[in-house]
């Protein structure tokens, strides 16, 4: 983004068929946008999603504020023609947008991805929640989270307000009884020894969005101590607010409770090995 004039921003381009590979482009947002936001527009690039279409749209994702969205295809054919300016999508307000918006990485908070065959943008957005500590005071520990779910259709138009809300999750409302497999989850006490409930205590971040169609799967990384060694995803239904899985993980090279997970379509193309997964 140009410091100087924001809203303008500069797009560079690879196209392998050519021997000099790489395109630089100036683009924009509309005058409307950029009246509508003027000095103030900010956008840090947390992510990017392919939406497609004819004009290969390329959806830039400020996870903390919206989406730059471009057609990357309609700039390589528009050389020496004006270029097609961006659109801009901002994502569901929050009400702790205030607190948290431009603080340390977004991705570690939010998540976003085109589902449903590439007819749905989905988003989610996870808050902890924190409560005072008895044992030392001024000091406050986690106390389990909340996180929301919103799509909106990939054609809506921009400058329509068309988030819907699909569903609000409490961890406290997961139910976790008579499931053996989440007998891995660590066990994190209270400052009298006591084991405190499923969730309660633990570090959580990073929520990621199923990629498969109709799936209402969020993930999320959980730690005992953000220091450990050793960290766990921790699989929800959304929809049915049930928990779906546990797995461990190694994560000694993991810093604190940083950036560690990201999904992918690519099992989609992997070929199963004769006899994997055949019926006897």
């Amino acid at each position: 983004m140009d410091d100087v004039d924001p809203g303008k921003f500069a797009l560079c381009l690879h196209n392998s068929s050519f021997p000099v590979g790489w395109s630089t482009h100036d683009i924009s947002l509309d005058e409307l946008q950029r009246r509508q936001y003027g000095r103030c527009f900010h956008h840090l690039n947390s992510k990017v999603i392919a939406i497609g279409g004819d004009g290969g749209t390329m959806g830039f994702v400020d996870l903390w504020r919206g989406i730059l969205l471009c057609d990357v295809l309609k700039v390589e054919r528009g050389k020496g023609k004006p270029i097609p300016s961006l659109r801009y999508v901002m994502l569901p307000s929050s009400p702790v947008e205030e607190n948290v918006a431009g603080r340390g990485d977004a991705r570690l908070a939010r998540d976003i991805a085109v589902v449903q065959q590439g007819r749905t943008i989905k988003y989610v957005e996870l808050q902890v929640h924190w409560k005072h500590c008895l044992t030392f005071k001024g000091h406050y520990v986690k106390d389990g989270w909340m996180s929301r779910t919103w799509s909106r259709p990939v054609a809506a138009d921009c400058s329509d307000d068309c988030w819907d809300l699909s569903c609000k999750r409490e961890s406290s409302d997961i139910p976790v009884h008579s499931k053996p497999h989440f007998e891995p989850l660590p066990k994190v006490l209270d400052d009298g020894g006591m084991p405190l409930e499923m969730f309660k205590g633990l570090e959580i971040c990073q929520p990621k969005i199923s990629l498969h169609d109709d799936d209402g799967t969020v993930c999320f990384m959980a730690k005992k101590n953000r220091r450990d060694d050793k960290a766990w995803v921790i699989a929800v239904d959304m929809q049915n607010n049930t928990l779906q899985g546990v797995a461990e993980f190694a994560a000694g090279r993991t810093i604190g409770m940083s950036f560690t997970l990201m999904q992918s379509r690519i099992s989609k193309y992997l070929m199963t090995a004769p006899g994997v997964g055949s019926e006897e």
